[in-house]
C-alpha cells in the first residue's frame, strides 16, 4: 500500500512539472511552482484534506508516506504537515472548511480524499468548490 501511494504521488509530481504538454488543459502554474519551491529548499507545507481515512492515517497512511518521501527527495525542504481529516465527513462538510482548515495555512500542495464518506453521492459540486477555494 505505502508503494502505491508513493508511486501514485510521483506520478502526479512528474505528470505537473511537464503539465505544459498537456494541452488543451489549462495549467495554473500551481503544481510547477511547488516542485519548484520544493527544489530549492525551504519551507514548504502539505495539506491533507478528507475523512477518517486521512484522519487516521499511520506508518503506511497517506499522511505519512507522502512527506517521507517528500524528506527523502527533497531533503533542503523542510516540510510541514496540516493533517485535516475528520472522521465520517464528506465533502461537502470538507468544501464548508476548507478556507479554515486548508487556505489559511498557506499551503504548497494539497491533498484531497472523500472517497469513502461520499460513496456512490454525487459530489462533484462540492469537490469542484474545494478545487476551485
Amino acid at each position: 500500500m505505502k508503494n502505491f501511494f508513493l508511486a501514485a504521488t510521483a506520478l502526479f509530481l512528474v505528470t505537473a512539472v511537464s503539465a505544459t504538454a498537456l494541452e488543451p488543459f489549462a495549467v495554473r502554474e500551481g503544481i510547477p511552482n511547488a516542485a519548484a519551491k520544493l527544489q530549492a529548499g525551504g519551507d514548504f507545507t502539505v495539506v491533507f484534506l478528507g475523512g477518517s481515512i486521512t484522519k487516521v492515517g499511520n506508518d503506511y497512511g497517506f499522511t505519512q508516506a507522502v512527506p517521507a518521501w517528500l524528506r527523502e527527495i527533497m531533503p533542503k525542504a523542510t516540510i510541514k504537515v496540516v493533517n485535516a481529516g475528520i472522521n465520517g465527513t464528506d465533502s461537502d462538510f470538507g468544501a464548508a472548511r476548507t478556507h479554515r482548515a486548508v487556505l489559511a495555512e498557506k499551503p504548497d500542495l494539497v491533498f484531497v480524499e472523500f472517497a469513502v464518506n461520499d460513496g456512490t453521492n454525487d459530489r462533484a459540486r462540492s469537490m469542484e468548490r474545494i478545487v476551485r477555494k
